[in-house]
């Protein structure tokens, strides 16, 4: 990743809007997910995991890395560099982090989660945790950025209120929820 791209993506983070603000009168628990970033080939990746199957509300999902935020995580960025290395086995350092997007609450488990991001100057090797990942998804950023891969789903939510997400379907897998809606925030940074 460029310099140049880096400083673009600072910059455009303060301009993000924050769209967290309405968690329907509930009082979230709070999580953050890496969105790591790091070229193969000249191409721009992102790992994305599937989930194993569990009795909860993402099972089987695709999602970021990423977690609940424990009493001993200083900061959302320790806390997604933290579940990072615990689900993926990748090892991002502070300096590495580029920032973090503004936070987005998650209705069905009522969590408001924060997204960092970071720059890996290699591609990673990757140890996965069997209890929470099924296996890493390599995607690219420019199959995500493809309009043939995008989509809108419609949801219900345990609330009853009727939500629209951006989807994305890559490598035979739906990215949707609140993994679809960083996506989405993400390509106001990049593209």
């Amino acid at each position: 990743m460029s310099a140049e791209l880096i400083h673009k993506i600072k910059q455009r983070l303060s301009l993000l809007e924050d769209n967290a603000s309405n968690t329907f009168g509930n009082t979230p628990r709070y999580a953050a997910v890496m969105i790591s970033m790091y070229y193969i080939d000249n191409e721009l990746y992102m790992p994305f995991i599937l989930r194993t199957a569990y009795d909860g509300v993402h099972s089987g999902q695709v999602a970021f890395a990423g977690g609940r935020r424990e009493e001993y995580d200083l900061s959302e960025v320790h806390n997604a560099i933290r579940e990072a290395r615990e689900e993926i086995g990748i090892n991002v350092l502070h300096e590495q982090v580029i920032g973090t997007m503004p936070n987005i609450y998650v209705v069905p488990s009522n969590m408001m989660v924060t997204p960092v991001l970071a720059y890996l100057p290699e591609r990673p090797t990757f140890t996965l945790d069997p209890k929470e990942v099924d296996k890493v998804l390599e995607i690219k950023v420019s199959d995500l950025l493809n309009p043939a891969n995008h989509s809108k789903k419609q949801v219900i939510m345990p609330n009853q209120i009727k939500m629209s997400f951006p989807s994305y379907l890559v490598q035979g897998v739906e990215i949707w929820g609140a993994t679809g809606r960083i996506v989405s925030e993400l390509f106001k940074l990049i593209a």
